[in-house]
């Protein structure tokens, strides 16, 4: 299991449980893709993280979108966990998020854009958790 830690400024210390990554385009045959199917493949991707990770908050970075249409090729996302729960939920044990993000190329770990860690606004975007 990845063991990676990461330090929110401001903000307060979370674990990585989890990436993935996956090329969108790899399934169009042909054509070009209409704004349906580049809102389709977003959906996708993030119905694919909650069969896989369960029912989680996400935030999902806006896309670069060239022409209106087409999304880089990499959906990335990573599954972030807090010790401490945000704010003072009754019976809480930490807080999660999980970010979405697209990229051009991938190589090894994907990693969220710069500065999108540093904008992260934990105690309002994460969700509780209990045990």
């Amino acid at each position: 299991m990845l063991k990676a830690r990461i330090c929110l400024v401001p903000g307060p210390e979370v674990r990585v449980l989890g990436h993935c990554a996956l090329e969108l385009h790899s399934g169009l045959l042909e054509g070009v893709p209409t704004p349906e199917v580049t809102a389709w493949l977003r959906r996708d991707f993030i119905d694919g993280l909650r069969a896989l990770w369960g029912e989680r908050v996400t935030l999902e970075v806006p896309p670069t979108v060239v022409c209106g249409v087409w999304l880089p090729p990499i959906a990335c996302a990573t599954w972030l966990s807090c010790d401490e729960p945000r704010g003072l939920g009754e019976g809480d044990s930490g807080s999660e998020l999980v970010v979405v993000w697209y990229q051009h190329s991938f190589e090894g770990l994907p990693v969220p854009p710069a500065g999108v860690m540093d904008r992260l606004e934990w105690s309002q975007q994460a969700r509780n958790f209990s045990l």
